[in-house]
């Protein structure tokens, strides 16, 4: 049986955008949460669904993450009506491939609400603290080569590919059809100011990018400008992401 967060101080990191809460865990959300990580389609791209006891355990272990390293996987609340939709964040890979060890971002969302741009916002929220609050110089992202739903979350992120970066993943056997993964990476120095502030978002109402023109309504583009050095870049275009 997991031991009980309540009885545990809970202070910050919190990071909020426009439409969502990233926070520390509470026994509150295993339920939820198993819920999510037993969904099959959801899990598609990962070693294997978690059971209750798993996905416990994954909580208890990124609680103790905040606590020894200041970061971890946020659980993921919706402002507008506070339903868990899933957790975004970061991880370690230290698992002997040529990158490693590298701080590592990912997430994960309810199969419900794929489509909406909320990864993007939650991961460019996310990518502020890392290079903003905790100083690093990189972050990294993996998936296997298949996963193209993933892999567009971080291109909009603005990573990089590099080919030669791709690795065998060790808990995969040989001959898997998800076995080779691709490797993206961010410096510090290309994110730049950060990216999910105020003058990008409105209440439901179309904007318009000062900077470079892009229209804009909840943190998604309706209207791209198109420039290649498109300050909005790491926002989800409409009826794009996941």
């Amino acid at each position: 049986m997991s031991p009980s967060l309540d009885c545990l101080p809970m202070e910050g990191p919190t990071l909020q955008t426009p439409r969502l809460v990233l926070r520390r865990w509470s026994d509150e959300d295993r339920g939820p949460l198993a819920a999510i990580t037993a969904d099959p389609e959801v899990m598609k791209y990962r070693f294997a669904r978690l059971s209750r006891a798993e996905t416990d355990q994954m909580i208890d272990q990124n609680e103790e993450s905040f606590e020894t390293n200041r970061f971890g996987l946020w659980a993921m609340d919706r402002n507008e009506d506070h339903r868990l939709l899933g957790f975004a964040g970061f991880g370690t890979s230290d698992f002997g491939a040529a990158f490693c060890p590298a701080v590592d971002v990912g997430w994960t969302l309810a199969r419900d609400t794929w489509g909406r741009g909320y990864a993007t916002e939650a991961a460019s929220a996310a990518l502020d603290y890392a290079f903003d609050e905790l100083g690093l110089d990189e972050v990294v992202a993996h998936t296997t080569s298949v996963n193209e739903r993933s892999r567009a979350v971080m291109r909009r992120l603005g990573m990089t590919h590099d080919p030669a970066d791709d690795f065998d993943a060790p808990w995969y056997v040989g001959g898997h059809p998800y076995r080779r993964f691709v490797l993206y990476r961010l410096r510090a120095s290309a994110w730049g100011p950060p990216h999910h502030t105020g003058h990008l978002w409105s209440g439901g109402m179309e904007i318009e990018c000062a900077e470079c023109g892009c229209l804009v309504d909840k943190g998604v583009r309706i209207k791209p400008c198109g420039r290649p050095d498109c300050c909005c870049r790491h926002l989800p275009v409409a009826d794009e992401d996941r």
